[in-house]
């Protein structure tokens, strides 16, 4: 079968070309051929599909010469085949430099059959290597151009090859590289065992995987993931192929998510807040994630959190309905913050915090919810606390007011009572009634007293004295109290610093809680004293939010009686609370111990079990200060008469009476007014007369006592006052110094303490000794 041949015959001679026309045909090539004469039909004739081109030596208006130049311009590769009559050695020399392949003579037609098929075949053979180099050129240029460095070594590791990634990477070029070893690139930060697997493992023919830390050319060690496959030539492995990649950054970010991670669990760790996540499944909220940190706070695993149940189960029965009443809120606004009893794996129940926040999807429908969980259980104490001081606080309030009225009352009622006991004319009968009158009002004084002091109003008279004294005073008087069966153990503490406090208040604070705890002992048993110094630091405070850091001195007082229910205990220092039967306590003496303990700045805590006794410990704070030693008390004498003039200011009209009179019959002139603002407004008459101001310190007219000697002492500085009070007026501000029988009388009063009061107060402004009420720089305790 005749062989297509398409072709192009450049030659100026129609017979010529269908000479050769025919040779083709005869040696078996069935020829389509196009004759040409010119260059501009040359050119328009040159198609791709031409597969040889034949060409006349010389023509009139065209030349062999000029047909290679244009096909080496056009990058033509189909073979061109020089014919000619007449052509010599040098010409075809000259013809086969230029890019001629082959040549035939027009008289030897019998030789084109050798020649086309040889073009052909070199033809064929050119264009299959160039199509080969142009595949190894295309391949060279993607190895080259890979983002991945790319590395070819002979069996022993020496580096024959590498791409411009390698480069890259490692800082070392081609020519750097080659023929050196691959051990140029180790680090060192691996063990030899881990080189001598690798190369065992390529050795034997299977390819390598992992991950290696290699050094770069500066020094810097550098990540990089590579694989390494073995290359084998007639059976035998001959070369590597090492494809590597810098995974530096990501194992740098791994490190960072690693080293974030581990921040996190040490954060989640000592963390106060359990975190968790819950994910919508088929319309329930199911857990997906706890945080470790459960297991410090709630002593569960967060393996225990499986299900909404689980939580449910744990939630106290009593705010379930309130828990899951918060459902509907969370879906509406995107968050809820709650407050409940959860159970901890103890058995207990703390108060928790739950605070949800709600994640919605892409399309906004709910999908995640992302919770807190913070254990409140200790500021819910102090809020009770708090609630608890409150209350205390509202109901002294009240005693103060009350004690401040009735206290007027009984400075009238042991006013006149005095009188009348003084009156010898009065028979027996009267004499009685009248000292019945006196007894009843002092043991209603004693009553006020105590609502003062539980109000925390009561005049104090603080001195630096030893805890361990007043105990040691107070013993003798508790034995008489206590009864055969109450067995008194006292345990005093050796050094024990020096407070700043009322030895008279401290005495009563003691006997309030030992006489509780002996009426805590029905059948007897046992009652402790102690002293001790203590230190309250920080953690302390934590759960007792009414104590204060520092020094302190605690005295303890322990029964071992039948303790206080845990419903009573937060009401035990309210003023009338008693679960004594009626006629057995009037209620005041836990009340009376906290107001004279927070005068003291110092607190109260109480322990107790039922069936197993109750423990009061009373803190006071340390005073760096030498003890003082109280003066002896003088001797009782009558009181001296006076003649000088008295301004009695007081709004209550009886105490004004009783007051009046019984200065009048010690001789002294009166001059009353209603209120502090009358007494000013008629001072200017009477700054001659006055000798000494006798004044109540809370008055109608919004001026009080103290406001009005203010004003006096501004023209007459030398003028002397004495205020009193039904309570230790917290008006008086902090610069001020009370002291009852010098510059202050505590209603209720009799009537030898009033005129011995006036008396004293006169003489020592007439000898010029500094007055205590016009000491403004001095601190009221």
């Amino acid at each position: 079968m005749a062989i297509r041949l398409k072709t192009m015959m450049v030659e100026d001679s129609a017979a010529d070309a269908e000479l050769l026309a025919m040779a083709l045909q005869s040696a078996g090539f069935d020829p389509e051929w196009t004759r040409v004469d010119n260059e501009r039909d040359f050119c328009a004739g040159l198609e791709p599909s031409l597969q040889i081109v034949f060409s006349d030596f010389s023509m009139p208006n065209f030349s062999a010469n000029r047909v290679l130049q244009l096909l080496k311009e056009e990058n033509f590769t189909a073979p061109c085949i020089i014919v000619s009559g007449t052509i010599g050695e040098e010409q075809v020399a000259e013809m086969l430099k230029s890019g001629a392949t082959d040549y035939v003579l027009k008289d030897r037609l019998d030789r084109v059959s050798f020649v086309v098929q040889r073009a052909l075949r070199e033809s064929r053979d050119r264009v299959e290597r160039k199509h080969a180099e142009e595949q190894v050129r295309i391949r060279t240029m993607a190895l080259e151009a890979a983002a991945n460095g790319i590395l070819i070594t002979d069996r022993d590791g020496k580096i024959l090859w590498a791409n411009r990634a390698f480069s890259v990477m490692t800082g070392y070029t081609l020519e750097q590289a080659l023929n050196q070893n691959v051990r140029l690139l180790q680090s060192g930060e691996h063990p030899e065992t881990f080189y001598r697997d690798l190369w065992e493992t390529i050795l034997s023919g299977q390819i390598w995987r992992g991950s290696i830390t290699n050094r770069h050319k500066d020094g810097s060690l550098y990540w990089e993931d590579m694989t390494i496959t073995p290359v084998r030539a007639e059976g035998e492995i001959s070369h590597f192929i090492a494809v590597k990649q810098d995974v530096t950054e990501r194992k740098q970010a791994e490190a960072a998510l690693e080293s974030a991670q581990e921040k996190l669990n040490r954060l989640l760790a000592h963390s106060p807040a359990v975190i968790y996540s819950l994910r919508l499944e088929n319309g329930k909220w199911l857990p997906v994630w706890v945080s470790e940190n459960i297991k410090q706070l709630f002593g569960y695993n967060s393996e225990d959190v499986r299900s909404p149940e689980w939580w449910a189960e744990h939630v106290h029965p009593e705010d379930r309905r309130l828990t899951l009443g918060e459902d509907t809120r969370l879906l509406t606004s995107g968050h809820s913050n709650k407050e409940y009893r959860f159970k901890h794996n103890d058995g207990g129940y703390r108060w928790l915090s739950d605070e949800q926040q709600l994640v919605r999807d892409a399309a906004g429908q709910p999908c995640e919810i992302v919770g807190v969980w913070m254990d409140v259980t200790d500021r819910k104490g102090l809020e009770a606390q708090l609630r608890q001081a409150q209350k205390l606080e509202s109901i002294g309030q009240l005693a103060g007011g009350v004690a401040h009225d009735f206290n007027n009352i009984l400075t009238v009622i042991q006013g006149h009572a005095s009188l009348l006991l003084s009156n010898r004319a009065l028979g027996d009968g009267p004499q009685e009634s009248a000292q019945q009158i006196a007894l009843a009002s002092e043991r209603a004084a004693t009553l006020t007293r105590q609502l003062l002091t539980f109000s925390r109003k009561q005049v104090m008279q603080p001195k630096v004295l030893d805890v361990n004294d007043v105990v040691g005073n107070v013993l003798k008087m508790l034995k008489r109290l206590l009864r055969e069966d109450v067995s008194l153990q006292v345990e005093y503490s050796a050094n024990l610093p020096m407070v700043h406090a009322d030895a008279g208040m401290l005495e009563q604070v003691l006997m309030n809680l030992a006489v509780n705890g002996r009426d805590a002992m029905p059948n007897g048993g046992e009652l402790t004293i102690s002293t001790a110094e203590v230190a309250i630091g920080p953690e302390y405070l934590l759960s007792h939010a009414h104590g204060s850091a520092g020094k302190h001195v605690r005295l303890s007082v322990s029964d071992s009686g039948c303790g206080i229910d845990p419903e009573i205990l937060p009401r035990i220092f309210e003023p009338f609370f008693t679960t004594k039967p009626v006629g057995y306590g009037t209620g005041l003496g836990l009340a009376t111990v906290h107001g004279i303990v927070h005068q003291h700045r110092g607190w109260i805590d109480v322990e107790s079990e039922r069936g197993k006794g109750t423990v009061f410990r009373v803190y006071f704070p340390v005073v760096n200060e030498p003890e003082k030693r109280a003066a002896a008390p003088a001797s009782e004498s009558p009181v001296p008469h006076g003649t000088e003039t008295i301004l009695l200011v007081e709004d209550e009209d009886a105490v004004r009476t009783l007051a009046r009179n019984v200065l009048e019959r010690k001789g002294y002139k009166v001059i009353e007014a209603v209120s502090a603002v009358e007494a000013l407004k008629n001072w200017d008459q009477l700054r001659e007369k006055v000798n000494l101001v006798l004044t109540d310190m809370v008055m109608p007219g919004g001026m009080t006592g103290l406001d009005l000697m203010k004003k006096l002492n501004a023209e007459s500085p030398s003028l002397p006052a004495i205020y009193t009070s039904g309570y230790s007026v917290d008006i008086v501000g902090k610069e001020f110094e009370l002291r009852d029988g010098i510059n202050f009388l505590q209603k209720p009063y009799g009537p030898r303490r009033l005129a011995q009061t006036v008396r004293d107060a006169l003489d020592k402004a007439a000898k010029g000794m500094p007055e205590d009420s016009r000491r403004a720089e001095s601190r009221m305790r």
